[in-house]
């Protein structure tokens, strides 16, 4: 007798969907609060901030922090409370010029929501990474 016709190969995949644009920086605009005490710095704007990774005060470097969705509990940093474990590295060196990874807004969000988490709306001084 005949052997049977071979398999068909499976149908082809459905092309992917283009990636996500970017988190913009909101049209009401985002605050920079200075990490160790919650005061407000400046106020990010789309289309002038967009790129924007430091804001004039003393230590300039814009730091991520992350909150959860659910409860709003911060997150500056994953295991350790080091360079290790900080989002931006430990921000321990007050003289260096770069003691700390550089984020723009676009860069923080998308950090946070690689950790299933938000950008925080409130400061998270305390937390850890200095």
């Amino acid at each position: 007798p005949p052997s049977p016709p071979p398999p068909s190969p499976p149908p082809p995949r459905p092309p992917q969907p283009p990636p996500s644009p970017p988190p913009s920086i909101p049209s009401e605009g985002s605050a920079v609060i200075q990490g160790n005490t919650g005061a407000f710095l400046s106020c990010l704007l789309p289309g002038r901030d967009d790129k924007t990774t430091q804001v004039p005060y003393g230590r300039q470097l814009i730091a991520p922090q992350c909150c959860s969705p659910t409860d709003g509990a911060c997150t500056r940093f994953i295991g350790t409370n080091d360079d290790e474990g900080c989002l931006a590295g430990f921000s321990d060196n007050k003289d260096a010029p770069n003691y700390i990874t550089t984020f723009t807004y676009s860069q923080t969000a998308a950090l946070c929501a690689s950790l299933s988490l938000t950008l925080c709306d409130q400061s998270c001084v305390d937390t850890g990474c200095a």
